[in-house]
Order: structure tokens, then C-alpha cells, then sequence
């Protein structure tokens, strides 16, 4: 099952942050991906992205370790994460797509 959540949310500290989505997604055995939504196409993006993601994984083709950053490896249409990057969360204001 896939959820998309929606909203801002003041960011101070990123690596803060992301340690608290991983450990809500392994508390809850889901995965977690905050996208900057910005830079986002809207929800078919994102969808696209983790039904691509997902098949990856399935097909043994994934590059990524784990699939939060498969899945912003396509969103962002690249298979280097140095690129991809740019689509996730940033210091300060964020509108978000959380997954």
C-alpha cells in the first residue's frame, strides 16, 4: 500500500531529521521518502517513481541500497544519487511529499 502525504514543515536539522523517518519506517516496517514537492510533477510523479522503484527491486535491477533511495533515483530520472539528490528535503522551509 502506498501513501502519500502532503505538507510544510520547517527543517533545521536534515540528518536529525532523517533519522527520525528511518526510525519511524523501521518501527512500522514501511519505507519513508520526503521529496521536495517543489520540484515535483504532482502525485503521478511520485507515483511513477515508486512503481519503478518497487519493479526494480523485484527484478534485481535496483542501483540503490534500499528503496527510499531507488525511489528518488526516479523521481529525479537519473541513476546517480549525487543528481538525485536535489529532489529531496533541504535545510529550512520545505513543502514535502512524504511516501
Amino acid at each position: 500500500m502506498i501513501h502519500i502525504i502532503q505538507g510544510t514543515i520547517y527543517i533545521e536539522d536534515i540528518e536529525e531529521f532523517l533519522r527520525k523517518l528511518k526510525a519511524v519506517g523501521i518501527k512500522n516496517n514501511t519505507t519513508i521518502q520526503a521529496l521536495d514537492a517543489d520540484k515535483l510533477a504532482g502525485e503521478k510523479h511520485v507515483m511513477f517513481a515508486v512503481e519503478k522503484a518497487l519493479n526494480s527491486f523485484k527484478a534485481g535491477r535496483n542501483i540503490a541500497n534500499d528503496l527510499a533511495k531507488e525511489i528518488l533515483l526516479y523521481a529525479a530520472g537519473t541513476r546517480q544519487i549525487n543528481k538525485a539528490i536535489h529532489l529531496g528535503i533541504h535545510k529550512g522551509q520545505n513543502k514535502m511529499h512524504s511516501l
